[in-house]
């Protein structure tokens, strides 16, 4: 804002006058005025005696505000320079001392710098002995107001008794009688709902305002006074405040205190992990503090909880609310969808506070979610080269499988790993390490996963893998051959697990069973296991699972047949299966 800076030179070079600095509510006036100001007065180079900062939020009177002009300010010339103006100031207000001796005393203490002399004069108001000559201490620091540079801010948040018309005859009395420069800050788009009061501005603004300024940065100026270059994510987190065109600083300043708050608990984690997290904190912060001028954050977390973004793109503007429509604009570029950060977020958001045990075991789950991402992402660019070429590069192709297997197996769905080494045995790779080391790094999610497991059977064709993740899968199962032949043979129901689980077992399951004698073995077998044998579904897959439960009990009698006579005329008889 170069541009600006220049202005504001010319102006301190000029007579004494009143300057404007318009812009929308909180893209950071009062953040460059400051700077600038305080530049100045550094530099030492301005002709001003004092510096006095007004905010007129709240303020109803010119007598208050007069008060704040005196009772703020701050030197910025020598004493000798000050205590100068001072004595010529209050010569001229001779008469008025003669008047009333009882304060004529307050005299010696200007000759010191305007602070001292307010902190006096504030204290004598609120004492009750000179409190009835409050207006007058008030006149007499009014009185003293000479060459000062004037910054009166938040002039739309004044007081509904104090009038435009009287603050722009204040600023107009400031700049042509008592020689001051004067900056007015505001955001005339947040003046009174009626309009009353911008018009009356508009009415005085061509015979008191001398330079009106339009302060309107860029989201990346705003963005680079409040974010250091070199925080985590920097730049991610830039991108999406420009995407979003979030410029109001205290937005910025908000987001940047929840990030500050967070940012403990990512380190070290996984990119694309902390890059969700300030993805969804600059939109929900955004919304949050800004509301309709952006998107209503109730919307917003509606719209996040309603599921995938995609599903927008395909719906016409007509059918979508306005709510929905913004979230589609907004996704257009960002694609956000649900994140289970979200909840943390409007925690802070609404309550102020973090919530740790519960963020952490949601940053500890979305980092196990990333990470299988990412072995996702390494084993399709090694299955690319067996895909997607015809080069002798076989080499490559393993060294890439088993550079994954070395590394992540802990990570890797059955089904991949059994892919990954079926393939290797076919190149002539020894793969039985590797199945052993699965199995030992995933047994108690196989365990845990029993029916899960076994569904993912079919694609196992290895044996040795096969038999381990059958061992892990039983050893995870609650129920039994025995409870399940039961239910069967007695009420003629079963469930799509213990169809799985059945198919599963081995002849010698089935035969270790019956020799454990079972009570009702009769109606376990005939009426409930061997039953499979003959029923008929239009499903394949049932089909192949009832009739590998029904071969294997078969064979599993036979076995049972062979053991002596006795039971070879059992079962013939009454199973109906002979040697």
């Amino acid at each position: 804002m170069e541009y600006l800076k220049k202005s504001f030179d010319v102006f301190f070079k000029a007579d004494p006058g009143v300057v404007v600095i318009r812009g929308d509510w909180g893209v950071g006036k009062t953040f460059f005025w400051d700077q600038y100001i305080n530049e100045r007065i550094s530099q030492k180079n301005l002709e001003q005696i004092a510096y006095s900062y007004v905010s007129l939020f709240g303020k109803n009177s010119l007598l208050e505000i007069k008060s704040s002009v005196f009772q703020n300010a701050k030197a910025i010339a020598t004493d000798d320079t000050i205590v100068s103006s001072f004595e010529e100031e209050l010569r001229k207000a001779g008469t008025l001392y003669s008047k009333f001796p009882r304060v004529k005393g307050i005299w010696s203490f200007a000759r010191t710098k305007s602070t001292w002399l307010g902190k006096l004069t504030d204290t004598a108001k609120r004492m009750p002995v000179l409190d009835k000559f409050s207006s007058l201490l008030s006149s007499i620091e009014y009185s003293l107001v000479n060459n000062y540079i004037i910054c009166f801010d938040d002039i739309e948040r004044k007081g509904s008794s104090l009038s435009i018309k009287e603050l722009m005859g204040l600023a107009d009395e400031l700049a042509q009688r008592k020689y001051c420069k004067v900056v007015l800050i505001f955001n005339d788009k947040s003046f009174d709902k009626d309009g009353k009061d911008l018009e009356h501005f508009n009415s005085y603004r061509e015979k008191v305002v001398d330079v009106e300024l339009l302060y309107n940065p860029s989201c990346e100026t705003n963005f680079s006074h409040v974010f250091a270059s070199n925080m985590d994510g920097y730049d991610f987190l830039k991108s999406v405040i420009l995407k979003i065109n979030v410029k109001n600083v205290r937005v910025l300043r908000k987001l940047k205190n929840l990030l500050n708050v967070h940012s403990v608990f990512f380190k070290g984690k996984n990119k694309a992990l902390s890059e969700e997290f300030l993805l969804h904190s600059a939109v929900l912060c955004a919304s949050y503090y800004t509301g309709d001028s952006f998107i209503k954050y109730d919307a917003l977390r509606t719209s996040l909880a309603g599921g995938t973004w995609a599903k927008y793109l395909s719906t016409s503007a007509e059918d979508l609310t306005p709510d929905e429509k913004s979230f589609k604009n907004i996704n257009a570029t960002l694609q956000m969808s649900e994140s289970k950060f979200d909840v943390h977020i409007g925690d802070y958001l609404e309550c102020g506070y973090v919530d740790e045990n519960p963020l952490k075991l949601t940053i500890g789950t979305l980092e196990e979610r990333y990470r299988v991402s990412s072995v996702d992402a390494k084993l399709k660019k090694a299955w690319k080269i067996y895909h997607d070429s015809f080069e002798d590069d076989s080499e490559e192709f393993k060294s890439s499988l088993k550079h994954i297997l070395d590394n992540e197996l802990d990570a890797l769905a059955l089904s991949d790993f059994s892919s990954a080494i079926e393939i290797l045995k076919q190149l002539g790779e020894p793969v039985d390490l590797y199945t052993d080391a699965y199995i030992t790094a995933n047994y108690q999610n196989l365990k845990d996963e029993a029916i899960s497991s076994s569904l993912s059977l079919d694609r196992v064709t290895d044996k040795h893998l096969r038999e381990k993740v059958i061992e892990a899968s039983k050893d995870g199962r609650s129920f039994t051959i025995d409870g399940i032949a039961s239910k069967i043979g007695k009420s003629r129901t079963w469930n799509q697990e213990d169809i799985i689980y059945l198919s599963n077992l081995t002849v010698s399951d089935f035969v270790e069973w019956i020799h454990s004698k079972p009570d009702e073995l009769t109606v376990k077998l005939r009426s409930g296991l061997l039953t499979f044998k003959n029923i008929a579904t239009s499903n394949p897959e049932d089909s192949r699972n009832y009739s590998a439960i029904s071969n294997t009990v078969e064979e599993a009698l036979k076995i049972i047949a062979a053991e002596n006579e006795l039971n070879s005329i059992r079962v013939k008889n009454m199973y109906g299966i002979s040697l």
